[in-house]
């Protein structure tokens, strides 16, 4: 009994210890770890309230029709471009709707404009955007500067990060 207790012990550890070190294919990263930015019913600014583009935008985004959503924001990030609520809500809706050079394009200039209250958001779906584009190097790279800072990402960038190196 105390061969067999011994035994099943290793066993037990052993099986542990591979599942926690294995790798996560692309879709276990994704179906584990992403989930669409929840946004807000109204903008930080009044103004937004006001913009009908804007409201038919989130309306779209909140039913999930991505492809009306990005239309919508696009329309209001012509006549905002410093817009940063819907730029990020931008990103999103054209990474679901796979359009990913325009999610890219969109998470990156909310980094760039550097002082929002959304960076934090948009650097983590550029890391998936870049996970999902099999850029590997710029993927670590982000989870890596999200990692180190002190957002709700970090400890999920973090676990990513194992994974992929």
């Amino acid at each position: 009994i105390k061969y067999a207790a011994a035994i099943a012990g290793f066993i037990i550890i052993g099986s542990i210890a591979l599942l926690s070190n294995r790798k996560l294919s692309i879709d276990e990263i994704f179906d584990h770890y992403y989930k669409p930015y929840e946004a807000a019913s109204t903008s930080r600014s009044g103004e937004m309230v006001r913009n009908t583009d804007y409201n038919f935008a989130l309306d779209y985004y909140k039913i999930r029709d991505y492809r009306n959503a990005a239309i919508y924001f696009n329309k209001v990030l012509e006549t905002d471009p410093g817009n940063m609520q819907s730029e990020l809500l931008n990103g999103i809706s054209n990474f679901e709707i796979h359009n990913y050079p325009e999610a890219k394009g969109s998470f990156s200039k909310v980094i760039d404009q550097n002082n929002n209250y959304y960076i934090d958001h948009a650097q983590w779906y550029l890391a998936l955007c870049y996970i999902r584009t099999d850029e590997k190097m710029k993927a670590v790279e982000r989870l890596a500067i999200i990692e180190k800072s002190k957002t709700i990402y970090r400890k999920d960038a973090r676990k990513i990060l194992k994974s992929l190196n």
